[in-house]
């Protein structure tokens, strides 16, 4: 295939079949085309064995959207694996929530069964202050870094495996006043458990 130097997404499909293929395609579905051009496609597909007229047909390929979906299917598989260790990292279903728009406790539910996943702890652990220090500069650090607060919980919880995400929100968001992506999850409340 061959870019179109005027746009960089179309590409230049130039094998016979494919060219046959789109002009029967747009014969059959294409009202616009006038009569008379419709007529002379269908004379080109049935009267020319050799291809010489269809060789002189060029047929692009708009790769644009085939790119947009393919950088949307990346996308949705790594908020699935962010969801999955998030849930396997006991983050509380309003961290979930606010994180995951459209995720259900159901969902949470399935997925968690699926890992075999402990729940959150109803009584968050409470993190010692000495270790506090380290986690806000880690934040603050990770903030810098990384640009979507899905990232950046999975970061801090990369790098402090040893507490569960519900502890490291607590440290964060409750007791250090850090909103989540400017949401305020206390409205769901800590005990929002499922």
């Amino acid at each position: 295939m061959k870019t179109n130097p005027q746009n960089k997404s179309f590409r230049l499909a130039n094998s016979p079949a494919v060219v046959k293929l789109a002009l029967m395609e747009l014969v059959q579905t294409d009202q616009e085309i006038d009569d008379d051009v419709r007529a002379s496609i269908k004379h080109a597909l049935t009267s020319d064995p050799s291809g010489r007229t269809l060789s002189r047909v060029k047929v692009f390929v708009d790769l644009t959207e085939f790119q947009h979906i393919q950088r949307n299917a990346g996308e949705q598989k790594w908020d699935y694996a962010a969801l999955q260790y998030c849930i396997a990292r006991q983050a509380h279903f309003p961290m979930l929530q606010a994180l995951f728009k459209t995720v259900t406790r159901r969902h949470v539910q399935i997925i968690r069964n699926e890992l075999k996943a402990p729940l959150p702890a109803t009584n968050i652990t409470v993190i010692p202050s000495t270790e506090l220090i380290q986690i806000f500069d880690a934040w603050k650090h990770i903030q810098a870094s990384y640009q979507h607060e899905t990232e950046r919980w999975v970061a801090l919880g990369e790098e402090f495996p040893q507490w569960p995400l519900s502890s490291l929100y607590t440290a964060i968001v409750i007791e250090g006043t850090q909103p989540l992506d400017a949401q305020n999850l206390t409205s769901g409340g800590l005990n929002a458990y499922d």
